[in-house]
């Protein structure tokens, strides 16, 4: 069974410890994304690299499930959640709900407007909102078209910044 962490990499992103914290705190308004297994798994992973300089941090988070314990390691070792770890996991949630996205264009576009709200309406955002700085009436904005039109521009800005997050992790 594919984990979220597992996805992210699936989506040639690196996961770090920074992401993990992010998926674990919860971006925006969105809750938690990981649950104790998971960064239980990667912790797992990160002792058994060479290079880990066995953290007692990280080995803890190999065997606890408490989430106060979690929560503890892991502002330890990453005491600020950098941007690119909140766009790691904007990207992932969002690669994930146009796959899932209703045929409906107003359930559709109902369903990308709230995602995006829960991000607080991030400024780079490809999404348009009727009525949102623009005078778009209703009629047209629900439209098969403009949804489609819409889901494309998503797709775009998708592939844009995982390209982007991508560059930024190189060495």
């Amino acid at each position: 069974m594919s984990t979220p962490l597992d996805a992210i990499s699936d989506l040639g992103l690196p996961v770090t410890l920074d992401v993990v914290r992010a998926g674990w705190d919860g971006i925006g308004d969105m809750p938690r994304q990981l649950m104790a297994s998971d960064v239980a798994d990667f912790a797992c992973r990160q002792l058994a690299q060479p290079d880990s300089g066995d953290s007692a941090d990280i080995a803890n988070l190999c065997i606890t499930t408490d989430s106060e314990e979690i929560d503890t390691a892991l502002s330890r070792l990453v005491p600020v959640v950098s941007e690119n770890a909140i766009r790691t996991w904007r990207a992932f949630l969002l690669a994930k709900l146009l796959g899932e996205l209703p045929e409906s264009p107003i359930d559709g576009l109902s369903e990308l407007t709230s995602f995006w709200n829960a991000l607080n309406f991030p400024d780079d955002m490809p999404h348009v909102v009727q009525g949102r700085n623009n005078d778009i009436s209703p009629l047209d904005y629900y439209t098969e078209k403009n949804y489609q039109q819409i889901i494309q521009k998503h797709r775009d800005w998708l592939t844009s910044e995982i390209s982007q997050l991508a560059r930024a992790s190189l060495p």
